[in-house]
């Protein structure tokens, strides 16, 4: 599926325009048809992005001169459905927009600077010189730059300057002008629902629309993923795709390697429900360490798996491939292979064992860093493996609304990201926070019982069952989830995003949100002195200029 380079508005726009008269169109019946095309036909979500659309358009209005003319993009946050820690892997990933986005007002410059305020007088003014953040563009592949290049952790400027930076250097031949950029909106940050993200796919559009450049959606969407990495992260391009591509009322499921997608419509009786722990993942060092090295393991894993199997090595090339499918193995034997990896490997273990691959070998060290004393190889390539079977499964589950079994994949997804657990009474009003330490099977016994289990073909070694041990929740989160799961009416709840902190979602009836809220409200919330951020999500339309 191809996606056009401009989306036909159903709307005129005056773009662009003064900030006083975007606040008229705003009332008018264009922006009122604008609002439905993005939105929907709920009054209540409509309503509430009017206002925050309407404070936006008032803090540009008293912010900048009467005279001055802006364009205005917006891009939404996205919520994880199913499908974590794998876009980067060539997996499946299940995704919506919500209703919450990053609004940009965009004018362009002649000078080569790009000048940024916020709205929000917390995040700092900015201007940076796109050539003096690469003075050569095009003269080197991206990741030789990106070895050579670095950020000040923590500033909102280095994804405006993510995006700028990665389309000067697919464009070396176009010096870019620039842009004066005023931002605001309301995703929250470090939750995990892609607010970062979203920055680089408003400042993408900005710049594809100021300078004109032909660049397609799926371009991008690929340029957008490569882009961030200009931040210290290794991640994938799950989240730009969602953030870009979503349709109104829809769930898009994604995959990559090649990128490919396919929207599916959200049965009429579920409802998607989102929930902050109050503990945020901001992308400081240590959790880009942290990050990064759970992406590092799965290519070193697969690179030990290649060196060890010279016969597989034409079929083993990311890990969505380790499924019988694939390599023409019975599962029992999918899982002998990944039982040789070792629970963790040092990097002189890994450079020892990989004889025949060293160029392999230094690629990844190269593209993720040789910084950690050992890698989690077991169980991470379990995980891999596995949450790429469930992606595949989810988009079919919810096209047939077999919400049942949904549910039984998000929890077997959350068991692989999950650290702690906790017995939870559903009946009882008990409120203490105690939690239990958990890890997913991963010992040579466990693999022993899960390969005997698939040589009698038991159902419960499906692949798409198996948890692996990504790692990446918190107590707090896992205990959130605890709550939610033995719920009558919620089918599946689990970590979304890439973890350290941020939301769970949960997947329910109609008829359970109240219950719902209610359960996180008294013994979740409250119990912790946490704020309550809990959102009934709608899927919205993708970004666009206005």
């Amino acid at each position: 599926m191809t996606q056009n380079m401009t989306k036909p508005p159903t709307y005129q726009s005056p773009s662009p325009a003064t900030a006083k008269q975007w606040l008229d169109w705003w009332d008018s019946a264009a922006g009122q048809s604008a609002r439905e095309t993005w939105y929907g036909n709920d009054p209540g979500l409509v309503k509430e992005r009017k206002l925050v659309w309407e404070e936006f358009l008032k803090c540009l209005n008293q912010d900048s001169a009467s005279s001055e003319t802006w364009s205005l993009v917006r891009a939404p946050g996205r919520v994880n459905l199913m499908g974590v820690h794998i876009d980067h892997r060539g997996g499946t990933v299940n995704y919506f927009a919500f209703g919450r986005e990053a609004l940009m007002a965009f004018r362009p410059r002649r000078d080569g600077l790009i000048c940024g305020r916020n709205m929000d007088n917390s995040f700092e003014p900015f201007q940076f010189r796109i050539s003096d953040l690469i003075p050569n563009p095009g003269a080197q592949p991206w990741l030789n730059f990106l070895e050579k290049s670095s950020v000040t952790p923590g500033l909102w400027s280095n994804y405006i300057a993510a995006a700028a930076v990665r389309l000067q250097d697919r464009f070396p031949d176009k010096a870019f002008g620039g842009m004066d950029i005023y931002a605001g909106g309301d995703i929250p940050p470090g939750a995990g629902v892609s607010s970062s993200s979203a920055l680089v796919i408003a400042s993408l559009l900005a710049i594809r629309d100021i300078e004109e450049l032909p660049v397609e959606d799926a371009e991008l969407v690929e340029l957008a993923g490569e882009g961030e990495w200009f931040v210290g992260t290794r991640g994938g391009m799950g989240d730009h795709a969602a953030i870009l591509l979503s349709k109104q009322g829809s769930v898009i499921s994604t995959g990559f390697m090649p990128l490919q997608w396919t929207y599916r419509k959200v049965p009429e009786n579920v409802r998607v429900i989102l929930a902050h722990s109050g503990l945020t993942a901001q992308k400081a060092k240590e959790v880009k360490a942290v990050y990064n090295q759970r992406v590092a393991a799965f290519e070193l894993g697969m690179v030990w798996l290649r060196e060890s199997h010279p016969e597989l090595r034409d079929k083993l090339i990311r890990v969505r491939d380790i499924q019988p499918d694939t390599l023409g193995l019975s599962l029992a034997d999918c899982y002998r292979l990944q039982a040789e990896l070792p629970v963790a490997a040092s990097p002189e273990q890994i450079e020892s064992h990989v004889t025949e691959l060293k160029d392999e070998l230094r690629r990844a060290w190269d593209f993720f860093g040789r910084t950690h004393d050992s890698y989690p190889l077991r169980e991470v390539v379990l995980f891999g493996a596995a949450e790429c079977a469930r992606g595949r499964k989810f988009g079919e589950l919810l096209d047939r609304n077999e919400l049942d079994e949904a549910g039984c994949l998000m929890a077997a997804s959350h068991d692989g990201d999950r650290i702690a657990c906790s017995v939870i009474d559903p009946e009882s009003c008990d409120t203490n926070e105690s939690y239990s330490d958990f890890r997913s099977p991963h010992t040579d016994d466990d693999f022993a019982r899960l390969i005997s289990l698939a040589d009698a073909q038991a159902p419960e070694s499906a692949l798409e069952l198996q948890p692996g041990g990504y790692r990446c929740s918190l107590p707090e989160i896992d205990r959130m989830v605890d709550l939610l799961t033995p719920l009558e009416g919620v089918y599946g709840a689990g970590l979304t995003g890439a973890g350290l902190g941020g939301c769970i979602v949960a997947l329910c009836e109609k008829e359970t949100v109240d219950l719902v809220l209610k359960t996180l409200r008294e013994r979740y919330y409250h119990p912790g002195g946490r704020d309550e951020k809990v959102f009934v999500c709608s899927c919205i339309e993708g970004s666009c200029i206005v």
